[in-house]
């Protein structure tokens, strides 16, 4: 219409006239604008049908800011009558959409006048009500929030309208929350600001419990990172948060627009918000959330946001009741345990911190499938062998890898399958050359554990990984550069082994110091956590509950250290050599053994002591070549008067061997505590004693016949070393006298 007007002639030239009046009405002092608006808005509404609105919006163009001021002065005072709507209509239509900061500027003269004036109530509900009918009004008010409503200002009127505006405002958010956009993201910290004025905030709360809050609900969902870091006051917070939870299930985006807000949060410290118990949308956040860390895109900070999250969330429905065992699974996010497992293997560390804390917490699937509990087991075991200097890591890894070998892995119809895997895994792990609890040396490659991710590298039969390959008649010499590693034969890799081994037991010693003293140290600290993690899982004690653990270790130990296809010589052949060094295969490979792999030792000592007594004796073979070894070693050093000089560490094993022969009780006493003896005694005394234990076992088996008293021939060795050490040894005289 007002365009209309303007292209006609005679139209254009009354307008031209409005204009001047107009401008001269502004300049004048008085109340000449007032009356010349009070006439054009009489002459308007007398004439109704022609619908001369549109000369309002004129002389809004002409002066904007007074007509703001004339139409926000007529709205406020007087009974709402059709000139009342005729203003309005041209306020809400033209004037706050074209010239939006004189509306505000005009609220904010008006409120600081009934202020002044002591009429705010009257004033403030009238305004309110204006801001009910119309949005564009609304709109206006809400881009200058933080402008038109001030502390000193809003803290003027809470002290003289108190409550009786409150359901006037609540229909205004109400009514017109979809065009709100700052008011949302202002009005917490407003209140917040405003101590002891709660009641608007309580009554915004509850309203927003309800579903007619919608827009309002999703603009504070996006601007709760911001107002967690300008409100103070958790008390003004929570019920907004609890509000916003409320809301969170209703719809799929509200949901995801949640769990983004929340992640945001987790990025400002641990004084962020707590995310309270999500009634039915538990389970959609953890899909929703566990859907952006599977993401390729996803940066690694926000991986560390998501997952502090998930934590939190699962942590806060624990006490949750469900109605079913899936949607209990769901809120627990059970789903994603395998997710948390590939996380866990992250470079990141942080990344793998969060994703164990959540596999420690979350329960584990079952692992009834075979694939799934051998993929689990051995990404677990991986996992833990490569954590060895990150003990925090570390430490969780071995709390879930205990957690599931207690439960059996959740198994029913076969439990024991998951303790065979675990066991068969753990030893395919420590007799690799590669792992961490080994001295480095070279070994064929399919003898070692770690060979990395791929499906076909995973998939290993649970077979002798260190047993010799099928004889070849045409053996092909390892020098040959070009000569196939699969291809290698017994004899060649007979002649590796022997390369490789030590020269002489007496040289180790001070080669292992100094080429690879460190490797040394550092696998046996390894071994420590292996031998932890291996007595937890398994529950190894000496009760006959554990025993069918330990059977399955006797079985996976046997056949990785001393394969079928080895050849063991008769006890006669020994009688002949000790206490010189042999050469028999199985003594070339103990050597590696001993020397290179310091679990050898703990776990023969587990598999021994807390296996049942008929499945131990399957063990005798493996500690006589131990003690064969050990008599090599010190019969090499015979002539060193001191045996815990350099020789620190065979002095240990040799002391570690003893006790598992005490704790078989196949050698009787005083000859199974001779260990007691070895600090204090020379090389010479050691291998004696340790030759006289090989000789009992070789001439009494256990079983055979139970022990008794030995010989005197067996105790000659322990009485010279009493003898020859009484000086240093004198307090233990009475242990061996009897």
């Amino acid at each position: 219409m007002l365009g209309r007007g303007e292209s006609h002639p005679l139209s254009a030239l009354l307008l031209n006239v409005l204009r001047k009046c107009v401008k001269l009405a502004c300049i004048d002092v008085g109340d000449t604008f007032k009356l010349c608006m009070d006439c054009l808005v009489e002459w308007i509404v007398l004439n109704e049908g022609a619908n001369w609105t549109w000369l309002l919006a004129f002389a809004g163009r002409v002066a904007p800011k007074d007509l703001t001021a004339y139409s926000l002065a007529h709205l406020l005072t007087g009974a709402w009558e059709r000139s009342h709507a005729v203003v309005f209509t041209n306020l809400d239509a033209y004037l706050a959409v074209e010239c939006p900061w004189h509306v505000t500027k005009g609220v904010v003269d008006v409120l600081d006048k009934a202020i002044a004036a002591e009429n705010a109530p009257t004033t403030v509900s009238r305004l309110l009500n204006l801001l009910g009918r119309g949005a564009n009004v609304t709109r206006a008010c809400d881009a200058k929030f933080t402008t038109l409503l001030t502390i000193p200002r809003v803290s003027a009127l809470m002290q003289t309208c108190g409550a009786d505006v409150q359901a006037e405002l609540l229909d205004v958010l109400r009514l017109h929350s979809a065009v709100l956009s700052e008011t949302p993201v202002h009005l917490l910290p407003l209140l917040d600001d405003l101590s002891g004025h709660d009641a608007v905030g309580r009554a915004v709360a509850a309203w927003l419990h309800t579903t007619k809050c919608d827009a309002f609900v999703d603009r504070l969902v996006d601007a709760l990172p911001y107002i967690h870091q300008h409100v103070k006051s958790s008390s003004v917070l929570a019920p907004y948060v609890a509000a916003i939870t409320t809301n969170a299930h209703r719809t799929l985006d509200r949901t995801h627009s949640v769990c983004q807000a929340f992640i945001r949060l987790h990025d400002l410290g641990p004084t962020s918000l707590d995310v309270n118990a999500l009634p039915s949308s538990t389970g959609v956040c953890l899909d929703l959330l566990a859907a952006d860390l599977t993401s390729a895109a996803v940066a690694p900070q926000k991986k560390r946001r998501v997952l502090a999250l998930m934590l939190q969330i699962i942590h806060q429905g624990q006490d949750r009741w469900t109605s079913s065992l899936a949607a209990w699974k769901q809120a627990h996010g059970v789903s994603h345990w395998q997710l948390f497992l590939t996380l866990a293997a992250s470079s990141d560390a942080e990344i793998s911190l969060a994703a164990l804390q959540l596999m420690q917490d979350v329960p584990y699937p079952t692992l009834e499938d075979p694939l799934w509990q051998y993929r689990c087991l051995h990404d677990l075991l991986r996992l833990f062998f490569s954590l060895f200097d990150d003990v925090p890591r570390l430490e969780l890894v071995k709390k879930v890898l205990s957690t599931i070998m207690r439960e059996s892995g959740g198994v029913l119809l076969y439990p024991a399958s998951v303790t065979s895997t675990f066991v068969n895994l753990v030893v395919d792990a420590v007799v690799s050359a590669d792992a961490p609890t080994t001295v480095p040396h070279d070994v064929p490659q399919e003898m070692n554990f770690f060979r990395g991710k791929k499906p076909a590298s995973v998939a290993r039969h649970l077979c002798a990984t260190n047993c010799l390959r099928p004889y070849s008649p045409f053996p092909k010499s390892v020098q040959q550069e070009t000569s196939d590693e699969n291809q290698v034969d017994v004899f060649s890799q007979l002649q590796t082994m022997r390369l490789s081994s030590v020269v002489a037991p007496s040289q180790f010693e001070s080669h292992l110091l100094a080429t690879r003293a460190r490797d040394m140290q550092r696998a046996i600290s390894c071994c420590e956590h292996v031998q932890e993690l291996l007595y937890n899982a398994l529950n190894l004690t000496s009760f006959p509950a554990s025993f069918a653990s330990a059977d399955v270790l006797v079985d996976a130990w046997l056949e990785r250290t001393l394969p079928v296809a080895m050849f063991i010589p008769p006890d006669d052949h020994y009688r002949e050599v000790l206490p010189e060094r042999s050469n028999f295969d199985i003594d070339l490979r103990m050597e590696q053994w001993v020397y290179r792999y310091p679990c050898f030792i703990p776990l023969t000592k587990a598999a021994v002591l807390y296996s049942s007594p008929q499945v131990a004796a399957r063990c005798l073979p493996l500690l006589k070549a131990v003690l064969v070894v050990l008599v090599n070693f010190w019969h090499a050093r015979r002539f060193q008067k001191q045996a815990n000089g350099d020789a620190s560490w065979e002095l240990h094993v040799s002391i570690e061997v003893m006790s598992i022969v005490e704790g078989t009780g196949w050698v009787p006493e005083p000859l199974n505590s001779s260990a007691l003896l070895f600090p204090h005694v020379s090389a010479m005394d050691i291998r004696s004693m340790l030759h006289a234990v090989w000789m009992y076992l070789a001439d009494h088996p256990p079983f055979l016949q139970s022990p008794a008293k030995p010989d005197e021939a067996y105790q000659i060795p322990i009485q010279n070393a009493i003898h020859n050490n009484i000086h240093s040894i004198g307090h233990l005289f009475g242990h061996f006298s009897q």
